[in-house]
């Protein structure tokens, strides 16, 4: 029989062996392809994650005023205006306001308030919101109970991350077909940016095809040798 041959009982264990060897050598280089394909989508989405939320946080520009100062003592009115400046409101008592005791409703000095997220053109190129693949971002105010504002290519369905307390941290995590990284800020607030994983997963099931038909080709370029070796190896 066959099997009962030597020839053929060397090939077969050492097809195994190299089988198994090349399956664990396959399948660790498509883990670490795989890892490093969205060990780059994280970085994408944690500097978008930082963009979006210094541009949300950033105080606005101050406005400016093209009027020119009049005399000496008289700063109402344009240019050579010399009118007396207009009469007090009415309530009035004539003491300056107090500027150091905010209200309580209102953020402390240092930490400035949420912005409405109206975003300059640089900014909104970041997320597409026609790409199906693209980039998409949601943000959570701390007092709201849904999302105060989000991208046209976000998700229907969102649900806030819960970081820990305190934990103001930018964490990645996996959620379905989606790859997201967000930020809890100092007051409470919530920054999302996310993206499917679509491309990532395509890339790494080319990978991984590319990979099979590799080894498929080494093995039988090495059994083949390994035949012909063997061979002449049994010659008398």
């Amino acid at each position: 029989m066959v099997f009962k041959s030597i020839k053929w009982r060397l090939l077969l264990w050492m097809t195994c062996l190299l089988t198994m060897i090349l399956t664990g050598l396959g399948i660790a280089v498509y883990e670490i392809h795989l890892a490093n394909r969205i060990g780059q989508l994280d970085e994408e989405l944690r500097r978008r994650v930082a963009v979006l939320g210094v541009t949300l946080y950033a105080p606005p520009m101050p406005s400016t005023d093209n009027r020119q100062p009049g005399p000496p003592g008289d700063n109402f009115g344009p240019p050579g205006d010399h009118s007396r400046p207009p009469p007090p409101p009415e309530g009035f008592s004539g003491e300056p306001p107090n500027h150091n005791s905010p209200p309580s409703d209102s953020p402390p000095p240092d930490k400035p308030a949420l912005r409405d997220a109206q975003f300059p053109a640089g900014i909104s190129s970041l997320f597409e919101e026609h790409d199906t693949n693209g980039f998409y971002f949601v943000i959570w105010k701390r007092e709201a109970t849904g999302p105060l504002k989000k991208s046209a290519s976000a998700p229907a369905r969102m649900t806030r991350p819960q970081p820990g307390e305190h934990d103001t941290g930018t964490y990645t995590r996996t959620r379905g077909a989606f790859r997201e990284a967000f930020h809890a800020t100092e007051r409470g607030d919530c920054v999302l940016v996310g993206r499917v994983l679509a491309p990532e997963l395509a890339d790494a099931r080319r990978f991984a095809g590319l990979l099979l038909l590799g080894g498929i080709s080494l093995l039988a370029l090495i059994l083949t040798g390994a035949w012909w070796l063997i061979g002449r190896a049994l010659q008398p």
